[in-house]
């Protein structure tokens, strides 16, 4: 491509310049060239622009592309670069046209341009990457289990378990091929964590729960433990409605990873279903302990102190929230009822009429 971005650019000024304002030409007549003049422009014109491996028809194509794009003609730049890239093969055309099939949410492009990258640029995981979700979105699962296998094969990252977000509503025989494809990649990539995390949330989906447990026990028993997989367990255990076993897990868990706040909320949650609500204030002040300004969970913590009737704890952490403009009404709201429980009828009135006009009343749960 020697010299092609050169006289890429010297086309893109002519065609600008083409379509400036008309100056009105000079009365006086041009003089005469020189022989030497001529001469030279003659040796010019013989000269061929060196268009790299383009056509000067494909260069042309390009700039009114680019044009089109500037005047927001998206969709028709799309069709010209699908067309480009088709026919050039050129990675820089292909990536742009990529862009633009994005752009026009083209998804049938952008299939067609991903495949063709893979197969230009085969030592490049991204496009295996593109695909691997684009299959996924289409429901071809034994595709996109093969592009996530390549990447994988390239020593490239990939997060298996984004796959059991799409698999939910798959009929349970569907989702058995599924298992099996999974099955296979963690005997071909023993060390990939997220193949074995994504092939236990398969079985769990497909309510095959022992399976999962057996599954998550080996994973807990031969791998480092992490946060997402003590997650997992709890939540299988929670499923086989084993719901002390399932606290012993994620209390386990939480003691060897003290700042992971998912595993606390999964826990308070539980705690809460179980009635355990000092318990579960535990965790929320814990949460807010590590970060003041999680207002959610401070929130929650108010609604906890309602609950347990400690409305001299809960007054000011509504009163916070009400001062950083965080769930403001229904802050103003649970104030409003704190005080008329105490028969404090001025205060409760004045809060309840700060709550704003169309919003919900929240009940404390």
């Amino acid at each position: 491509m020697k010299n092609t971005l050169k006289q890429l650019l010297i086309l893109v000024l002519l065609f600008s310049c083409a379509n400036c304002t008309n100056v009105r030409e000079p009365s006086y007549s041009a003089p005469e060239e020189s022989s030497e003049t001529a001469s030279v422009s003659e040796q010019e014109a013989e000269d061929k622009i060196d268009y790299g491996s383009f056509t000067q028809e494909q260069l042309y194509q390009t700039i009114i592309s680019e044009l089109g794009a500037q005047r927001g003609e998206l969709e028709k730049a799309g069709d010209n670069y699908l067309d480009l890239a088709l026919e050039t093969k050129d990675l820089a055309i292909i990536q742009r046209a990529i862009q633009f099939a994005s752009l026009n949410s083209d998804l049938n492009a952008l299939m067609q341009l991903t495949l063709l990258w893979s197969d230009v640029e085969p030592s490049n995981t991204q496009p295996h990457l593109m695909l691997s979700f684009q299959f996924l979105e289409n429901g071809n699962y034994e595709q996109a289990l093969s592009h996530m296998a390549r990447v994988l094969d390239l020593g490239g990252d990939m997060d298996f378990t984004a796959l059991s977000a799409r698999t939910s509503r798959l009929e349970a025989e569907e989702r058995e091929l599924l298992i099996i494809g999974m099955r296979q990649l963690t005997r071909e990539f023993k060390n990939e964590e997220s193949i074995h995390i994504a092939l236990v949330q398969l079985l769990a989906q497909n309510r095959q729960l022992q399976e999962a447990l057996t599954e998550i026990q080996i994973l807990t028993q031969t791998r480092e433990l992490s946060p997402n997989i003590v997650m997992l367990h709890g939540q299988i255990l929670q499923n086989m409605e084993d719901t002390s076993e399932a606290m012993r897990v994620l209390k386990s868990g939480i003691r060897k990873f003290k700042e992971d706040k998912s595993l606390r909320l999964t826990l308070a949650r539980l705690l809460i279903q179980n009635d355990e609500l000092v318990d579960a204030r535990s965790q929320f002040q814990i949460i807010v302990d590590q970060n003041p300004e999680d207002w959610e969970s401070l929130y929650s913590l108010a609604l906890l102190d309602m609950e347990l009737e400690k409305f001299d704890t809960a007054i000011p952490i509504l009163e916070k929230l009400i001062s950083v403009d965080e769930r403001y009404d229904e802050s103003q709201y649970y104030l409003g009822l704190i005080y008329e429980r105490r028969n404090s009828l001025e205060k409760s009135i004045e809060h309840y009429r700060q709550v704003r006009i169309g919003t919900n009343n929240y009940l404390a749960a």
